[in-house]
């Protein structure tokens, strides 16, 4: 995947995102000029803090979204592999985030806290479970703090996107969302020839959660409603934020799609269509 999406937190509206991050498009991997969320203790990062984490579908599995350094490069001193343990105790999952910088048989140079770019990435890991999460509570064991934890089970399988798209990300859907209630995942162009780069979030969940998404998109405007399954989706154009949206509900939750850079209204609300009509 090129370097210009790998880690792009592609959020619905190109508004500010969690945790006072700042989008700035999808052409970079940077999330943007905030210190890294990890702390250093003999060599080893540590992450204090989540973004989000969700189960798998059949809850053995858990995929936890953090601000971290760049991925591994063994010539790059200021990248890193994070891996994640869990222990299962006393009704509760305590899950360790660490990371580790290229060692110094990889590398040469002076250490790393003394030249890396304050800069935050999005990152993410998977851990195993011995058995299902169900209703134990998951703690940070760098924080000790208990997580939020979407149940992945709930998830909507998304049929078709473009082609050449790749998901990029997943996590909080908007500034203060509840990630118990409400996911959001998203999608950009995997090769370079795309332009303008269009992103493709889908948002599901409570249809209060949904319902709380910024929908005035800096000035939106109604277009029409279009059939998604058995319901009337809302379709909806921001000129100003060149975002188009597409919501409806059904007896499960309430979704949204969300296009940003994906054409005029015709062309992006072909997109959107296509995208909401292959949702089961």
């Amino acid at each position: 995947m090129p370097d210009r999406i790998r880690n792009c937190w592609a959020f619905v509206l190109a508004i500010p995102v969690i945790t006072g991050l700042v989008l700035s498009g999808c052409g970079r991997d940077r999330m943007s000029s905030v210190p890294a969320a990890t702390s250093s203790a003999a060599g080893v990062l540590f992450v204090p803090d989540w973004a989000a984490a969700r189960t798998s579908a059949d809850g053995e599995e858990l995929s936890i979204w953090f601000i971290g350094r760049p991925a591994h490069d063994s010539d790059d001193p200021c990248t890193v592999v994070y891996t994640a343990s869990a222990s299962e105790i006393s009704g509760n999952v305590l899950v360790e985030i660490l990371g580790q910088p290229p060692t110094s048989s990889e590398r040469s140079g002076s250490d790393p806290a003394a030249t890396c770019e304050s800069l935050g990435y999005q990152r993410n890991v998977t851990v195993k479970l011995r058995e299902p999460l169900g209703q134990r509570a998951v703690l940070n064991a760098a924080s000790g703090r208990p997580q939020r934890i979407f149940d992945g089970s709930r998830l909507a399988t998304v049929g078709w996107v473009p082609p050449d798209f790749a998901l990029v990300s997943e996590g909080a859907a908007y500034p203060m969302a509840d990630t118990t209630k409400v996911w959001s995942r998203s999608w950009v162009a995997s090769t370079a020839s795309s332009s303008p780069s269009c992103s493709i979030t889908f948002v599901e969940g409570d249809q209060s959660a949904v319902a709380a998404l910024p929908t005035a998109m800096g000035g939106a405007t109604f277009v029409g409603t279009h059939v998604v399954g058995d319901a009337q989706a809302r379709f909806s154009a921001s000129a100003e934020r060149a975002a188009h949206q597409l919501t409806w509900q059904d007896a499960r939750a309430a979704y949204a799609v969300i296009g940003v850079s994906c054409g005029a209204d015709e062309a992006a609300l072909e997109v959107l269509l296509h995208v909401a009509r292959g949702i089961e």
